[in-house]
């Protein structure tokens, strides 16, 4: 089905409990060292919509964590999100009040707080999105993100924390994804990137479930949306919280692998990413990326659910399985 521009707002919910809706933005101004990551799921069956908004300044990193009672996912408390030209032409603004560093456990974005924080974000998509279709159904599960576009862009904004305010401009991936959501997997690691001035973007994860690797790769640019073999991805460390802060992705029949230099390492609990009970725990390395002689902005995520063996390091009592707060 052919993506329209209806399509980059909500959609109604459907009859299946699993079904949910979100919105995720990453933007990274890698030379600055600053950057915003934030993540927005309706979940229309549990009467909320949940946000993990995270700001990256030179000074260090506040994040907020919270469930509202909104069924928009672009009408969270602080959030002001204008959609001027579909797949083209965004604004998103935010204030709130955060939590500056990670918690008692390690972890981001869990909790509300007291520390002000927020920004503003003008964004410029130069292609239409990458629309997946069927590349993560026909290769990884019938019961994965059902309908899924993606795409790079450029910004220009700012940042403040504590009264304090920083320009900012760069790279910036964004994803928009609704339907039953069913991710079920052990193990799943990868990236979506934005090169060449959001001429190129890409999304490559490798996924792990019942013993079985499995894998996706797409590359959309001013030709289209192209499907590549199922990558391979290594993080540059043990796979366990804070251990590893550069990784590479290998596509079969590229002689260089997608290469990635972290400058922070984010870990947080995310309980809307599956139907399951259990949350999973998401490490994303906030990253610049860099494909041949393209240069871009890349995080890479490494996601297990709270029952895998690679939380066995994690504090007792660490909030796995809580849901965020309701607000």
């Amino acid at each position: 089905m052919a993506l329209a521009s209806a399509d980059e707002f909500q959609h109604p919910p459907g009859p299946d409990p699993r079904w949910q809706e979100s919105y995720w933005f990453s933007a990274a101004d890698h030379r600055n060292h600053c950057g915003v990551d934030a993540h927005l799921a309706h979940l229309p069956h549990e009467g909320c919509t949940e946000a993990q908004i995270t700001v990256i300044t030179p000074e260090g990193i506040v994040s907020l964590g919270a469930r509202y009672a909104v069924d928009d996912p672009l009408a969270v408390p602080g959030l002001d999100a204008d959609v001027r030209v579909p797949f083209e032409h965004w604004t998103l603004r935010y204030e709130g009040h955060g939590v500056d560093g990670p918690d008692s456990n390690g972890l981001y974005a869990q909790t509300p707080g007291e520390v002000p924080f927020g920004f503003s974000l003008d964004i410029h998509q130069p292609l239409p999105p990458a629309d997946f279709q069927s590349a993560y159904t026909d290769t990884i599960s019938p019961g994965v993100a059902h309908h899924h576009y993606a795409g790079a862009a450029v910004f220009t904004g700012e940042l403040h924390c504590a009264g304090q305010r920083t320009p900012l401009s760069g790279l910036l991936v964004r994803d928009h994804t609704w339907g039953p959501r069913d991710w079920t997997f052990d193990l799943m690691q990868g990236s979506l990137l934005a090169l060449d001035q959001a001429q190129v973007f890409m999304a490559a994860a490798s996924f792990l479930s019942a013993g079985h690797w499995s894998g996706v790769c797409v590359v959309h640019d001013k030709d289209g949306t192209h499907r590549l073999p199922a990558p391979w991805t290594r993080p540059g460390g043990l796979p366990v919280r804070d251990t590893w802060h550069s990784a590479e992705i290998l596509v079969p029949g590229e002689w260089e692998p997608i290469a990635f230099t972290g400058q922070h390492t984010i870990p947080k609990w995310v309980p809307s990413y599956s139907s399951k009970p259990s949350s999973y725990l998401q490490h994303e390395l906030f990253a610049e990326a860099h494909r041949g002689k393209m240069t871009g902005h890349g995080p890479f995520y490494q996601v297990f659910p709270a029952d895998s063996p690679l939380a066995a390091n994690l504090p007792s009592r660490s909030g796995q399985t809580a849901k965020l707060p309701l607000s």
